[in-house]
């Protein structure tokens, strides 16, 4: 596989906007450092190099670039409505939506991932930066200390086991869907390597016992299936499936496949354990919602630490302004019908273009258009619990599969474009117009 400079950046990115994966004691420290800043600046500054280099600006004309011009016009409105709402600082408001900021990697992904050959290149490096981390995590599991992050001692019981902790576990989502594409869609030698790696990030997913992405990457292997009409594959996935289930079985005495969706069904239905927590936080943002329904409150730009002068204050807003372990209902209390409107039309245009762009395409192109078709169906169903639009390790890879469907599109209204301009010159040409007794 081969490594360019861009690559290396790219990567340098991902792994400071991941705190480094937490492989140091210093990355991460609660109200004294967060290395992940260093990531927002290292993506500030290639956009700006990029700005003045690229060449590439055509790929500006889509409708993604006024969403997502929309939405930072959006935060920037909602740093002055928390000053309106929360009498707060403007400048508290602006380092609170930093984060946010990061969906202006989508425009660096345009200028920097130039061709099918480079973005695949790039996904298969996260690929292997996602099955090391599964490594690491095992290790970690098996009582050696490697991640410095407060979860990683975490005593948290699940189907009578302790979960593993997994950092960088968005990265293992992508990195598995990638693989689930290409096992479907390559013909060629590399087929059991990828079915081994296929194999490795689902177990390891399943051993992370997160029920949302587990039924979130079973939903979204559906699609791949059927939309490859690959239905034999489908029973060699089942089969896959069987055997990680029946080594976790052995490893855990446990089945976690059929436990993650039994304990699922029971704490939906009885408001119990996570769930519970989950419907309480629901009746929040309902609420939050009810009040400021149009646009939102600037909740979004609320800086906690900074916020009242009590403990009680400070415990009131944040779980007001909590962005964890729920996705769309966190959206609508914080921008209201507006952002609902928002991010409907941005799914609408992912499906809807991925799935023209998968029709129409052959080759590269038809895997890229496959894997963004079928990230869009994982992000859409576990958007119910996870935070894709709002928490930073989730937005930087929503923008880099929207970002991964311009080219594709573009190159099929660009052949599209071609043959309409063909067809009307061949119909102007003199010796295509029909004469009395001189045949076509």
């Amino acid at each position: 596989m081969k490594i360019n400079l861009l690559n290396i950046y790219l990567t340098a990115l991902l792994v400071f906007i991941y705190s480094l994966f937490y492989l140091v004691p210093w990355a991460f420290v609660t109200g004294v450092i967060d290395i992940a800043n260093v990531g927002l600046l290292l993506l500030l500054i290639g956009l700006s190099v990029s700005l003045f280099t690229s060449r590439r600006f055509t790929f500006l004309k889509n409708p993604f670039t006024v969403l997502i011009f929309l939405y930072l016009i959006f935060i920037s409105i909602h740093v002055g409505l928390a000053a309106i709402h929360y009498d707060q600082a403007v400048i508290h408001g602006i380092i609170a939506v930093r984060w946010q900021f990061i969906y202006l990697s989508f425009f660096l992904f345009l200028f920097l991932l130039k061709d099918e050959a480079h973005i695949i290149g790039y996904l298969n490096l996260i690929s292997v930066i996602a099955i090391l981390l599964l490594l690491l995590s095992v290790i970690q599991y098996s009582g050696f200390p490697i991640f410095h992050h407060d979860k990683s001692e975490w005593e948290s019981l699940r189907s009578g086991i302790r979960r593993v902790f997994i950092p960088g576990t968005p990265l293992i989502h992508l990195a598995l869907i990638w693989k689930i594409c290409c096992w479907v869609i390559d013909r060629k030698k590399s087929r059991p390597m990828i079915s081994i790696q296929v194999l490795l990030l689902f177990t390891g997913m399943m051993f992370h016992q997160s029920r949302g992405p587990i039924i979130g990457i079973l939903f979204t292997a559906l699609v791949v299936f059927l939309s490859t009409r690959s239905y034999k594959k489908l029973m060699a996935g089942i089969i896959v499936g069987m055997i990680s289930g029946s080594i976790l079985m052995v490893a855990t005495q446990q089945n976690l496949f059929m436990n993650a969706y039994s304990s699922t069904i029971h704490e939906v239905s009885e408001g119990s354990g996570t769930w519970g927590a989950r419907l309480e936080q629901m009746k929040i943002d309902f609420e939050e919602f009810r009040k400021h329904p149009v646009i939102g409150s600037g909740l979004i730009a609320i800086r906690v630490s900074e916020y009242g002068t009590t403990m009680v204050q400070k415990a009131e807003m944040n779980e007001r302004t909590r962005l964890a372990d729920l996705g769309y209902t966190h959206w609508i209390k914080l921008y209201g019908s507006a952002g609902a409107i928002w991010i409907v039309f941005f799914l609408y245009l992912l499906w809807s273009h991925s799935i023209t762009a998968f029709r129409k395409s052959e080759g590269r192109a038809r895997l890229l258009s496959l894997f963004v078709l079928a990230y869009t169906a994982f992000i859409s169903l576990t958007g119910i619990t996870l935070e894709h639009f709002l928490i930073e390790i989730r937005i930087i890879l929503v923008c880099l599969v929207t970002a991964i469907l311009i080219p594709q599109g573009d190159k099929f209204r660009t052949s599209r474009q071609a043959a309409q301009l063909s067809f009307i010159l061949l119909e102007k040409s003199p010796r295509h117009q029909w004469e009395p007794g001189n045949p076509l």
